[in-house]
């Protein structure tokens, strides 16, 4: 988990996330997993533009494959029990701000990060505080979208953008 890297994040500008479970989705599951890595470690100048990006943009915070279902890009659209969620987690960081229902979001939860976009998952109470949440079934599935969903509220509440890339499959 990335919280982990609590102690060690900050001595990094940039960081890339994977991790190794894989989809159940047998149809389209290891496509996915190869599109994601393709898009994010695929070769040398892969990785060098997605460097070069937040070097000449110092306002891009945070990069990640374009969402595609069946080769057809799709929103995400947050189910009543994540929104509830998402703010209450969002209101502790920033109170008073509430979430929409529509968002983009690296599905798949694979992406490059500026630590300074999204700082506050590195910081002891965040941690804390998602460690205190109760870890029921039912929140374990809502905890599994929030950290898709999350990341992109981050980046712009810490006044940043992403942006998405995309390669095909």
């Amino acid at each position: 988990m990335v919280i982990q890297m609590k102690n060690k994040i900050w001595n990094y500008k940039y960081f890339c996330h994977i991790h190794s479970k894989q989809s159940n989705n047998s149809e389209f599951g290891k496509v996915w997993r190869d599109y994601l890595l393709q898009n994010l470690l695929g070769n040398d100048e892969t990785i060098k533009n997605i460097i070069d990006t937040f070097i000449k943009n110092e306002k891009i915070g945070f990069i990640y494959p374009e969402i595609i279902y069946n080769l057809t890009k799709i929103p995400y659209m947050i189910s009543k029990n994540n929104d509830i969620y998402i703010n209450y987690v969002m209101n502790k960081i920033f109170p008073g701000y509430r979430v929409g229902t529509i968002l983009k979001y690296p599905l798949g939860n694979m992406f490059w990060a500026k630590v300074d976009a999204i700082k506050q998952v590195f910081r002891h109470k965040f941690v804390y505080m998602l460690k205190k949440i109760d870890t029921t079934e039912k929140d374990l599935n809502i905890t599994s979208y929030f950290n898709e969903v999350f990341w992109l509220y981050l980046v712009k509440l810490n006044g940043y953008f992403f942006k998405t890339i995309f390669k095909s499959i």
